[in-house]
């Protein structure tokens, strides 16, 4: 009986488990595959960042089931002729180009690596385009003018941080009507910023690069701006007074390092105090600012840090001690007393 009953659970678990096997085998049998144009598109943008390493033997499969790290799909549906039948099919919808850790083994960047223009025209789905320290020993390497619509569309990450990347930033970047993150720090571009950016930014980091002119009066229609991050560039004048609190949102924002170009002094507007009552981080070092600290700063009360080192700001700090402890910078600059009667 015992000898009975254990080949009977025997042959439950061999059904259970063939049956899941098919199971998968369905799926995997309906489960579309990348179009053979895209997936060659894919190879090229590869070869032209790595060309050292043989990508289509190692990945000679459907790149939607077996890509490396940093190169990722999704399936869309679209309705047929047909009222009841439906069309899927897979596209890619993430890029990330050059090794950040080993957590994110992303396809590292040879010495050689250049920009194919395939990345901005056989997308028409991709929503994260990520680069980290490409191009940095190639010659000349900018960002290319023409675009396809499907591209300008689709895009709601650009982050190029560390790159070689020298220029101007394209007008066409103000047409990422979806864009919801812009990274471009530590890179070589240089130039005015005149374009109007794109009004669903979250994220806006422009630091360590060669920008001059004016700071861009499109900030100020930014209302769902969370991070503005222009430090380390040339910019000169006063941030925009459309910059309120709306625009900078919980995360506040770092106008940081030569914001004012230099042998140009800016005072601090009281605009900025009034409108960004929801910064919690705010750096204004290394500038040549000049005056007094508006009192309406103290209006700041979600903020946490504030650096004002290295400027030519004196009077009074409207902070006390308690509330920013060891956050308030106010090293290498005159004459600054902390006003220690302020009430949280």
């Amino acid at each position: 009986m015992a000898l009975f009953h254990s080949f009977s659970c025997f042959i439950i678990i061999i059904i259970v488990f063939l049956s899941t096997l098919m199971s998968l085998l369905v799926v995997s049998h309906q489960q579309p595959l990348l179009d053979p144009a895209e997936q060659d598109a894919v190879y090229h943008v590869l070869d032209s960042i790595n060309p050292t390493i043989p990508w289509r033997s190692l990945y000679p499969d459907d790149l939607c089931s077996s890509a490396p790290h940093g190169v990722a799909c999704d399936y869309f549906t679209s309705d047929s002729d047909s009222e009841t039948d439906t069309t899927v099919t897979a596209h890619v919808t993430q890029l990330s180009f050059g090794y950040v850790s080993d957590y994110t083994p992303n396809p590292p960047c040879s010495s050689n690596s250049t920009l194919s223009p395939l990345l901005f025209t056989s997308f028409s789905y991709l929503r994260k385009l990520f680069f980290y320290k490409c191009f940095n020993d190639t010659k000349r390497v900018s960002l290319f003018s023409n675009v396809s619509p499907s591209f300008l569309s689709t895009l709601e990450e650009a982050v190029l941080t560390g790159n070689g990347v020298f220029g101007e930033i394209p007008d066409w970047v103000g047409d990422l009507v979806n864009l919801e993150e812009l990274t471009l720090s530590r890179n070589q571009l240089n130039g005015g910023v005149t374009l109007n950016f794109p009004k669903k930014l979250k994220v806006l980091d422009l630091s360590h690069n060669h920008f001059d002119g004016y700071v861009p009066e499109s900030l100020g229609n930014l209302t769902e701006l969370l991070k503005l991050d222009l430090s380390f560039n040339g910019f000169y004048g006063k941030i925009s007074d459309g910059l309120n609190s709306r625009n900078m949102g919980k995360a506040g924002g770092y106008f940081g390092n030569r914001v004012v170009k230099s042998g140009t002094c800016w005072n601090i507007p009281v605009s900025m105090a009034v409108h960004l009552r929801n910064l919690c981080y705010l750096g204004l070092d290394n500038n040549k600012l000049e005056g007094t600290v508006p009192v309406e700063f103290g209006l700041l009360k979600f903020v946490n840090e504030i650096n004002l080192e290295n400027n030519s700001l004196s009077g009074r700090v409207p902070f006390s001690e308690f509330k920013i402890g060891q956050k308030l910078k106010l090293e290498e600059i005159q004459s600054f007393v902390v006003m220690k009667d302020m009430v949280d």
